[in-house]
């Protein structure tokens, strides 16, 4: 036998040896004993933790959801009415001066630029410039606007008050909108009239000589080419008693259009008992208004 062999030999004899002590070693059971020492390593105990919760994308969010709809400086506010049918939303925080600077939106503000997509431009280029002038000029900017249409228009037009917002981050201005046909639709004035409690809160009025409402929706009428699909602008402006102009009068200081029909009634002719019970009904409303 080599010596190699030999020391082989003597190892699997020390280990075999080794292992034949440990296997009749006798087994101790250790009982629990709550006055000695903890051991180093205590016995695991049963997995009773609940898995974490998956993880859901922001869009599908509700807090997410909340916080795009009141990002940046603009925010809705809670819906006026008593049937919340007009909207209330405010850029920045506009003070209160006694002047106010009222615009219609779509057709006078803005234009689209594609329906599918919700996509919108200035009316002109010039249109934030002399926003940004007017209130310097100590006016109150608020944008009336009637949005009876179906709930899914009325989320994608909210949506896109948020962006004209951003792109008017440093001018304070207020919206109202009527969602509905009711007394909150121009010509009528109750989005006037919310207007109004708000300056009556805080002990300010209105000055209705310097104030002014501008509109595409004025009754104009044309020799040879397509007339206003409406007066409900102008009517509106006649029914608070205060000036109006259209985009291409206010914006681009074209002359004065002359030439217009009021079809249909004009309410602020009722008597005002009269105009406040209409007010309160949604019966006697067409597209003449």
């Amino acid at each position: 036998m080599s010596k190699y062999s030999s020391h082989v030999n003597i190892w699997r004899l020390a280990s075999w040896a080794s292992s034949a002590q440990l296997a009749l070693s006798p087994f101790k059971v250790q009982m629990p004993d709550n006055s000695s020492k903890k051991s180093k390593r205590p016995a695991e105990e049963p997995h009773t933790e609940e898995p974490p919760p998956k993880k859901i994308h922001p869009f599908f969010s509700k807090e997410s959801a909340k916080a795009n709809e009141a990002c940046g400086p603009f925010k809705w506010l809670p819906p006026l009415g008593k049937k919340k049918t007009c909207l209330h939303g405010l850029n920045l925080k506009p003070e209160l001066h006694c002047k106010i600077a009222a615009f219609d939106l779509d057709g006078t503000v803005i234009k689209f630029a594609n329906y599918d997509n919700n996509e919108w431009q200035w009316w002109n280029s010039i249109v934030p410039t002399r926003l940004h002038e007017v209130a310097r000029q100590g006016y109150t900017i608020v944008f009336f606007s009637n949005q009876a249409i179906k709930p899914l228009a009325l989320k994608k037009w909210k949506e896109k008050i948020i962006t004209i917002a951003s792109a008017l981050d440093d001018v304070p201005f207020r919206v109202y909108a009527a969602t509905a046909k009711d007394g909150y639709r121009k010509p009528m004035l109750g989005m006037w009239w919310e207007l109004e409690k708000v300056f009556k809160e805080e002990n300010c009025e209105i000055d209705l000589t310097h104030s002014f409402f501008v509109g595409d929706a004025a009754g104009r009428q044309y020799k040879g080419r397509k007339s206003d699909f409406a007066s409900t602008d102008r009517k509106f402006a006649l029914n608070i008693g205060i000036s109006f102009m259209t985009p291409e009068e206010y914006f681009l200081n074209l002359p004065t259009h002359s030439s217009y029909q009021l079809p249909g009634f004009n309410v602020s002719s009722l008597p005002e008992r009269k105009y406040s019970t209409l007010m309160l009904s949604s019966s006697n409303f067409d597209k003449t208004l």
